[in-house]
């Protein structure tokens, strides 16, 4: 029995993909909306990813380590710290 996809690829691409892109012109990057053909959003999609990816980063070791939980406080010592002693 010879392997089938799970799923079909569309055979053709958009035959305008400007005019496909139109309908989500109401997005700063249509191409990260419609998605549909590869040479138009791969760089655009390639893009969020790795931006994604440094925000994430950026996130884990800069704020995250900084506000990181570690060992359990009193209330009164989390109030002097957060306070200053008010």
């Amino acid at each position: 029995m010879p392997h089938r996809p799970a799923f079909e690829r569309p055979a053709a691409k958009p035959p305008d993909i400007d005019a496909y892109l139109q309908r989500f012109a109401w997005h700063p990057e249509p191409e990260l909306i419609g998605f549909r053909d590869e040479d138009a959003s791969r760089e655009a999609l390639s893009r969020l990813g790795a931006t994604t990816w440094a925000a994430a980063l950026e996130f884990l070791y800069g704020t995250a380590m900084v506000r990181a939980m570690g060992d359990p406080s009193s209330y009164a010592g989390a109030r002097r710290s957060y306070y200053g002693g008010q």
